[in-house]
């Protein structure tokens, strides 16, 4: 009898551990609650630039598969915008999800969803060989960065995260 009474009380203890972790997952918000391969991807693009994950998060928004530029407002000419738009895609898009190159139908559709124009695109990172490389044609080109353009990238991603301390 004394013996059931210890299991019965055994059970009880890891029950209310139980209640207590899943007491404490319910009151944690949902932004905490991540994926961890996702958080340390993010820890490790945040460490390369020199950033926080909440500094990237005035940047991006992030998924498990994708993530999405939210930084606004950019300046300059719309080509200035295009092309600064692409290097964040891309920049994120290789250091967070390890995709090297985006097709020009998805692209635009990430400009779309931005509300960037996407007249003149090709025309605009064709004119910035030291920052983008294409390959293939029209709609199913893919762009990807240089060297150079991926230091670029990082140091505009740094620039946008990073709030102007001037007046």
């Amino acid at each position: 009898m004394s013996e059931e009474i210890s299991k019965i009380r055994e059970k009880l203890e890891k029950l209310e551990e139980r209640i207590l972790k899943l007491e404490r997952l319910y009151q944690t918000k949902p932004e905490e609650i991540r994926p961890l391969a996702l958080r340390e991807r993010l820890e490790k693009f945040a460490e390369k630039v020199s950033l926080s994950i909440d500094q990237l998060e005035d940047v991006f928004e992030f998924n498990e598969q994708d993530l999405k530029f939210i930084y606004r407002p950019l300046t300059g000419s719309v080509a200035d915008r295009q092309v600064s738009f692409t290097q964040c895609i891309l920049i994120g898009l290789e250091e967070i999800y390890q995709k090297k190159s985006l097709a020009t139908s998805e692209l635009m559709k990430k400009l779309d969803d931005y509300g960037l124009d996407s007249n003149n695109l090709s025309r605009n990172l064709q004119r910035r060989p030291n920052i983008f490389r294409m390959t293939g044609r029209g709609k199913a080109t893919k762009y990807k960065l240089t060297d150079i353009g991926k230091t670029s990238a990082i140091q505009l991603v740094q620039t946008l995260a990073t709030p102007s301390t001037q007046s």
